[in-house]
């Protein structure tokens, strides 16, 4: 009799225990529903996929739960599961679509910048070529795969119609920098390369304008004889060609920052 008792206690805890684990278990899987449903209408394509991956992985791991309520609570975490990737889904296979009329929309720009001649006088036509890239800007995304050929043709493109407009060599170099630039824009971690090269041209002007200051103190030091006035016009041409590179490289620092204002 007393082993009976004791059988019988033992069978009622394991019971306990088990309803107890179950009841557990649901609770998780409801947590994990509430998570998915705040996901559900997210446009974080990449990022709300992997949030649900891991959830989903996290909902496998878990035990099972009450019998009653595995269907309905599974079904509930299933909905806002299919709810997020039916939408994700839809969003892509339209923006395949649109994604071939912008490639054709950028082909047509490139045509028409082939066929641009310039006409001789330069703000028109730096007017003119500045036009197509706001253009290409503002044309939308196109099939990954074809993306890099596209903006490489068009940046070439561009670059020879700077070529050929008579202008100062620097202002030629300028343009084709924030071609460059804005081709960075479009690329993945492009910003940090261009973060980067604002960091290495702030930090050359550091070191030209240190090597300005020494040369301004040493022309003082020059007397008035023919050798040491030659000396002085050769360390003011030093100081010429420095001060030159300064602005050049304080105008690409200008360039940089003007196009992280037009992006925000």
């Amino acid at each position: 009799m007393l082993l009976t008792i004791l059988f019988l206690g033992k069978k009622r805890d394991f019971w306990a225990k088990s309803k107890e684990k179950l009841h557990d278990n649901l609770a998780q899987k409801i947590e994990i529903c509430e998570q998915a449903e705040e996901l559900k209408e997210s446009t974080d394509w990449k990022g709300t996929t992997d949030k649900l991956i891991a959830l989903q992985k996290k909902w496998k791991a878990i035990g099972p739960v009450p019998r009653k309520q595995s269907d309905l609570v599974w079904k509930r975490f299933r909905a806002a599961c299919d709810e997020f990737f039916n939408r994700k889904g839809s969003h892509f296979s339209g923006m395949t679509e649109d994604q071939e009329e912008h490639l054709k929309a950028k082909k047509a720009i490139i045509e028409e910048v082939g066929n641009f001649k310039p006409s001789g006088d330069v703000d028109a036509d730096v007017a003119a070529l500045s036009e197509f890239q706001e253009r290409w800007k503002s044309t939308g995304t196109v099939p990954l795969r074809r993306k890099d050929d596209v903006e490489s043709k068009f940046r070439d493109a561009i670059n020879d119609k700077f070529d050929q407009i008579e202008m100062d060599e620097q202002e030629r170099n300028l343009h084709k920098f924030r071609n460059k630039m804005v081709h960075w824009m479009t690329i993945p971690r492009g910003w940090g390369r261009i973060n980067s090269e604002r960091d290495r041209n702030v930090l050359r002007i550091k070191q030209l304008e240190s090597d300005l200051g020494t040369l301004q103190n040493n022309i003082g030091f020059f007397g008035d004889s023919k050798g040491a006035q030659s000396l002085a016009e050769n360390v003011q041409s030093k100081i010429d060609r420095i001060t030159s590179q300064i602005d050049y490289l304080k105008s690409k620092i200008e360039i940089i920052d003007d196009l992280g204002d037009e992006s925000r």
